[in-house]
């Protein structure tokens, strides 16, 4: 069965899908489609319950840190650094994940159908919520320093990644 008949690259949209299963049910019990999600099916409780339950690093931690509280402490981060827009962008900037699971970044990036899925999922839940494109640049500023402290706290005997210095002092926009 194909799931994907065709994506329209200009917009990262699916146009067609077929198959029945092309939706997800979520604890609250809504119907989301999966390739074609509307802002109607997208539910705040959804998104806490589903990230509060997802570990960060695929579990591979010293204990049990969800995306949910990956979110919050950099929200909280945010708004030392910046202000209340940035701290709210920030709490939704893994909101996708509630839907579609969280993909390690070495996986998602040789996945283009994962990627479209996943940003589909981000631009609708960012219109729903009013949270504005210009602030991408510093909410991926609070990510970096999180993902740094977050490797530090929860990955300790880790080996170092590349171009994590790099990342923590990125100028923003």
């Amino acid at each position: 069965m194909t799931v994907l008949n065709k994506l329209d690259d200009t917009r990262g949209v699916f146009m067609s899908r077929s198959g029945k299963n092309s939706w997800l049910q979520t604890g609250s019990g809504r119907r989301v489609s999966v390739l074609s999600p509307l802002q109607k099916e997208i539910d705040i409780t959804d998104i806490a319950r589903a990230l509060a339950k997802q570990c960060r690093f695929n579990g591979h931690c010293t204990h049990f840190y969800s995306v949910a509280q990956h979110c919050v402490e950099g929200a909280m981060l945010a708004l030392k650094l910046y202000d209340k827009d940035v701290a709210f962008a920030f709490m939704l900037h893994d909101a996708s994940e509630a839907y579609v699971g969280d993909m390690i970044k070495p996986v998602k990036v040789m996945d283009e159908v994962f990627q479209s899925i996943e940003d589909n999922f981000s631009k609708v839940i960012n219109k729903k919520f009013g949270v504005k494109d210009k602030l991408k640049a510093k909410v991926k500023h609070i990510d970096n320093i999180m993902c740094a402290w977050e490797k530090r706290d929860l990955l300790p005997n880790s080996e170092p990644w590349p171009n994590m210095i790099e990342l923590l002092f990125r100028k923003v926009l």
